[in-house]
């Protein structure tokens, strides 16, 4: 099955000006070799994979939400409640870098991020993240620990950024 799995595509690629450099570079970044990992570990995927974290945590601990209304809230006026919310305003900020081409920057006098989307645009986000099977697996961590964030530290990062 060797060479005529691939025939359709190495006659397509010698149809192109292609450069087979290129198009190994393409492939690495979208399929890892068997076995290995394919979570990231620069700064920028770092604070991607915390930023879900957050959001969880925030969403599963009602911040935001008015005293009065903590026990009849449902999850979409909880999420509303908790992306209107002051601190989910300056975490946004804060978890979002401006991504140039060579490097991950937070530029202090940047556009205010938050302000470039529409506040139902925070709120589809954040259900999407609630819903995703990381966030559920992060709301089962939040269970048992009775909604704190569980890190330990252990020579490393605490392996609930690898989720």
């Amino acid at each position: 099955m060797g060479k005529e799995k691939w025939a359709t595509l190495i006659k397509y690629l010698d149809s192109t000006n292609a450069k087979p450099e290129s198009v190994l570079n393409l492939i690495q970044n979208t399929w890892k070799p068997k076995g290995k990992s394919k979570v990231k570990s620069d700064g920028f995927n770092v604070v991607r994979r915390a930023w879900t974290l957050m959001v969880v945590h925030g969403i599963y601990n009602k911040h935001g939400t008015p005293k009065n209304k903590l026990k009849t809230v449902t999850i979409t006026n909880q999420i509303l409640y908790f992306v209107e919310s002051q601190g989910y305003k300056i975490n946004y900020n804060l978890f979002h870098p401006i991504k140039n081409k060579n490097k991950t920057e937070w530029v202090e006098n940047k556009s205010d991020q938050y302000s470039g989307k529409t506040l139902s645009q925070h709120a589809k986000n954040c259900r999407k993240l609630w819903d995703s099977t990381k966030g559920k697996e992060i709301r089962k961590s939040f269970i048992k620990t009775k909604g704190k964030i569980p890190i330990t530290y252990k020579a490393e990062l605490n392996p609930i950024f690898d989720l």
